[in-house]
């Protein structure tokens, strides 16, 4: 079952990234739990509503934001997925790059709990792989 959370995780981003957005929220639970970790100040969002707002919050400060997926670990439930990202800024030229990591658990073929973070070393241990 762990491949094809793999697979589930894969496609999603897949049709983020070709603005199928159907197709994407296809593959989220209705009671998805979204999380922001930080450092400092952390943020969850319920639901599919919670999820398109989480997404657009993270979406919001760019005209153009690509998502580069590299690098998909099973980890049971889970899938650990870094995500190498740029965007140009609304009414800039200036792009903005970074890598964020991806914490993704499924449950009956659909993502129930996303987890991004901006340190691998924490994503890693979200995930189950290192502790």
């Amino acid at each position: 079952m762990s491949q094809e959370n793999v697979e589930l995780a894969r496609l999603g981003f897949e049709a983020w990234e070709r603005g199928d957005l159907e197709t994407h929220l296809g593959l989220i639970h209705e009671d998805v739990v979204c999380c922001q970790v930080a450092q400092i100040e952390s943020k969850t969002y319920h639901g599919l509503e919670g999820y398109v707002e989480f997404a657009s919050q993270w979406a919001g400060p760019y005209e153009d934001l690509k998502f580069h997926p590299s690098e998909f670990i099973d980890a049971g439930d889970k899938v650990f997925v870094e995500v190498p990202q740029e965007g140009r800024l609304v009414g800039s030229d200036r792009v903005i790059s970074g890598t964020f990591w991806f914490v993704i658990t499924a449950r009956d073929g659909k993502m129930v709990r996303l987890e991004t973070h901006s340190d691998r070393g924490r994503a890693l241990e979200a995930a189950g792989l290192r502790g």
